[in-house]
């Protein structure tokens, strides 16, 4: 793969985005119990989600990333129907592979943190070894 895919992400690199909880984003075992909250599997997708968007951007036509690692930690819960914004920045570029972090606040309080590993990828390369498997 050729460097011009990498040469826009850059070390220290941010985002952020908003996000609603939503029912469907509650820990289901909890949720049975009448306590509608984030669940962990959830938090982790609006992370993703963001760190990708945010890598999507930087990137050019063609290429995208995948997530290959990850370290959570979920602190504290968030009630469903409640805002929180997820913030990341790119804490290394090394070749294809992008280490970021991003943290979870919900009113003002830091209640998760995601460690991300993230490869980059030529789309039409990887479609192609997908549809070997």
């Amino acid at each position: 793969m050729s460097g011009e895919a990498f040469e826009k992400v850059r070390e220290g690199a941010s985002c952020r985005r908003e996000w609603r909880v939503t029912e469907e984003m509650a820990a289901s075992h909890l949720a049975r119990l009448g306590v509608k909250v984030l669940s962990t599997p959830s938090m982790v997708l609006m992370v993703e989600a963001t760190l990708r968007e945010c890598l999507d951007q930087m990137l050019p036509e063609g290429f995208t990333t995948v997530g290959t690692g990850l370290f959570v930690r979920h602190k504290a819960p968030v009630p469903v129907e409640e805002e929180v914004s997820v913030e990341g920045v790119i804490l290394t570029v090394d070749g294809a592979r992008v280490t970021a972090y991003a943290k979870v606040v919900y009113k003002g309080q830091v209640v998760g943190e995601v460690l991300n590993e993230r490869r980059i990828v030529k789309l039409e390369d990887y479609i192609k070894r997908v549809s070997r498997t």
